[in-house]
């Protein structure tokens, strides 16, 4: 075989290896799984249920009970209407209600707030509501947190249908979530429950028209032991003969029970709202009682 022969071979081969280079079917490329991505909002921040924190991914999140085990437990975000200004730093905070399950029949109702950071929001505690109940609505109001709900009377079986009207109400102390003392009738916005308190102490809220009477009604202060310490009269701030709420407030001057060297139990004191009741009969009573603390 002659050397041009042989020449003329490779260079076929060199030209048609060069054409199958540049004319080489592109292979298809393989799909790769979207990544998630999450953004900075209340469905996608960490909560605090009885002491534990769980970080919700969309809205829920489930966790072994016992590792390895089938049970889990599970919160779900089950509403995020009511969107303000929480906590006064200029931002709009987002209320959550959350249900809890731990594997039991029970479906736990808890608030908490989701609070603005600015580029992220960063989740509160939560605080219990109830067993099944129905969420009526959420709303913010004057610094107050609201939720309306539907329960059953004390003693009712879970099987009945809620039917009983609650309103509780919350606000935010140094990034805590914090229910204010009181029901249907009065609620308390100072001093917050457990507080520590000195004289002279100012009590601040507002109170259905028929907890008064002549726009007053009484308020106690007590030690750890029942002792009354202080009085004073809560007066109303506005038009009082109306079945809607209306401010009040009330200062009360007394002498600190708790001195340098006592036990911390002497700390513990209680406030009584005492609905005023020029009747005398029994059925008319009625008050609020939560506890403070004393500097």
């Amino acid at each position: 075989m002659s050397k041009i022969f042989i020449s003329i071979i490779i260079l076929i081969v060199i030209i048609g290896g060069i054409f199958y280079l540049f004319n080489k079917p592109e292979e298809p490329k393989k799909e790769e799984p979207p990544v998630k991505e999450f953004t900075n909002d209340p469905l996608n921040t960490t909560y605090i249920i009885n002491d534990k924190e769980y970080a919700l991914v969309d809205g829920k999140v489930e966790k072994e009970i016992v590792p390895g085990s089938t049970s889990v437990e599970t919160v779900n975000a089950f509403k995020t209407e009511t969107k303000a200004d929480f906590n006064g730093d200029g931002l709009e905070d987002v209320l959550v209600v959350l249900t809890y399950n731990g594997g039991g029949t029970g479906t736990f109702f808890f608030v908490a707030a989701a609070l603005n950071q600015g580029s992220s929001y960063k989740g509160t505690n939560g605080i219990i509501l109830g067993d099944r109940i129905d969420i009526e609505s959420t709303y913010f109001e004057k610094g107050v947190i609201f939720v309306n709900y539907l329960d059953r009377e004390l003693g009712e079986p879970m099987t009945a249908e809620p039917s009983v009207k609650i309103v509780k109400r919350f606000v935010l102390r140094e990034g805590e979530l914090v229910k204010l003392a009181g029901n249907n009738l009065i609620y308390v916005t100072s001093p917050l429950p457990e507080q520590e308190v000195s004289s002279p102490l100012t009590i601040e809220g507002e109170a259905r028209g028929n907890w008064y009477f002549e726009a007053d009604f009484p308020v106690v202060l007590v030690n750890w032991d029942g002792l009354i310490i202080g009085e004073g009269i809560a007066r109303a701030q506005d038009e009082w003969m109306t079945e809607d709420f209306v401010p009040f407030t009330a200062t009360i001057e007394f002498e600190s029970p708790f001195k340098e060297g006592d036990q911390d139990f002497m700390k513990r004191g209680g406030l009584i709202l005492q609905k005023d009741n020029p009747s005398g009969l029994p059925e008319n009573d009625d008050a609020i009682e939560f506890a403070i603390f004393f500097k």
